[in-house]
C-alpha cells in the first residue's frame, strides 16, 4: 500500500503521479456520510418511526390501517433497537481509549506542571464514556424483549428504563452546562480587531450551541417525563394530549439534533477550516 503522495514508498518518481484535487462535498455527500455511520442510521429509524406515529393520529385510519402501521413501526423500532449492538461495539473502544488515556496521565511524570490538568480532563471523559456505554447497554434487554426473547420480567425491564433514564438525563445535563460554558465564552469575545469572516464564525458557532442546548433541553425534558412516568406508574401512551405532547417534544429532540450535525458539517466546520487556512497562508507570507 502507497504511503505518501507521491508514491515513493514503492520506489516511484513522484513526478510519476498526479493527484487530483479532492471535490468538496455537497449536501448529498454530508447525508450519505451520516446514514452511513450507526449513529445516522439510528436517526433515519427514529424519522420513520416518528412519521409513523403521527400518520397513526390521521382520523381517517381504519381500524385494519392503524393495526398494519402498528405492526410496521413495530419492525422498525426491532430495526432501530438492533443497531445500539454496533453502538455498544464502538462505545467500548472509546471507553478503552478513555482509559488508555488516563493510565497515560496518570504515569506522566510528576514534575508536569499540566500533569494534573490531564489526569483530571481525562478522567471527565473516561467517566462520561463509561457512562455512555452504561446508557447504550439499556438498548439491548429491550431488543431482546421486541424480538419476545423473555429474558427479563416486567420489573427489571422498568428498572433497565429508569437506567436509561437516569443516565440520559447525566449525560444530557453534562452537554447542557459545556453549552452554557461555551455561549458564556462566546459572547463575552469582542468583535473588535477581528475580520468578517471571524464575525461570521463566531455567530455560526453561537447558532450551532444554541441548537445543541435545544437538543439537550428537550432530551432532559423527555427523560424526566419518562422517569416520572416510570416512578408513578403513568402509561404516558394512555393520556391523550400529554402523548401528543411527549411525540411533539421528541420531534423537537431529533430535528435539532440532525439539523445541528448538518449545519456543523455544512456550514461551521468549512468556514472554520478556511479561516484556519487563510490565517496559516498570511503567516507564511510574513515570514
Amino acid at each position: 500500500m502507497v504511503n505518501s503522495v507521491s508514491g515513493e514508498s514503492r520506489g516511484y518518481s513522484s513526478r510519476s503521479v498526479t493527484v487530483s484535487p479532492t471535490p468538496q462535498k455537497d449536501v448529498y455527500d454530508h447525508v450519505v456520510d451520516y446514514t452511513d455511520s450507526t449513529a445516522g442510521a439510528w436517526d433515519l429509524f427514529y424519522v420513520i418511526d416518528h412519521a409513523l406515529c403521527y400518520a397513526r393520529m390521521l382520523p381517517s385510519l381504519s381500524s385494519e390501517q392503524n393495526r398494519l402501521i402498528g405492526r410496521v413501526s413495530e419492525v422498525i423500532s426491532t430495526i432501530g433497537l438492533a443497531l445500539s449492538i454496533p453502538q455498544l461495539i464502538s462505545d467500548c473502544n472509546k471507553m478503552r481509549n478513555s482509559f488508555v488515556s488516563l493510565c497515560e496521565a496518570q504515569n506522566a511524570p510528576s514534575a508536569d506542571p499540566m500533569r494534573q490538568r490531564k489526569v483530571v480532563l481525562t478522567f471527565k471523559d473516561a467517566f462520561l464514556n463509561a457512562l455512555t456505554l452504561a446508557n447504550t447497554l439499556t438498548y439491548i434487554p429491550s431488543f431482546l424483549d421486541h424480538l419476545r426473547v423473555r429474558l427479563f420480567d416486567p420489573a427489571h425491564l422498568r428498572f433497565v428504563e429508569g437506567f436509561y433514564n437516569v443516565t440520559s438525563i447525566t449525560l444530557d445535563g453534562v452537554d447542557l452546562v459545556g453549552e452554557g460554558y461555551k455561549l458564556n465564552e462566546y459572547y463575552s469575545m469582542r468583535p473588535d480587531g477581528r475580520s468578517q469572516p471571524e464575525k461570521e464564525l463566531l455567530e455560526e458557532k453561537k447558532c450551532l450551541s444554541w441548537m445543541y442546548v435545544a437538543t439537550d433541553v428537550a432530551s432532559v425534558a423527555l427523560s424526566a417525563i419518562a422517569l416520572g412516568a416510570l416512578v408513578f406508574g403513568i402509561a404516558v401512551e394512555g393520556l391523550g394530549v400529554i402523548a401528543v405532547g411527549v411525540l411533539v417534544l421528541s420531534s423537537i429532540w431529533l430535528t435539532m439534533k440532525i439539523v445541528s450535525y448538518f449545519y456543523s458539517q455544512i456550514v461551521v466546520d468549512p468556514h472554520s477550516k478556511n479561516i484556519s487556512a487563510s490565517v496559516q497562508v498570511n503567516h507564511l507570507i510574513q515570514v
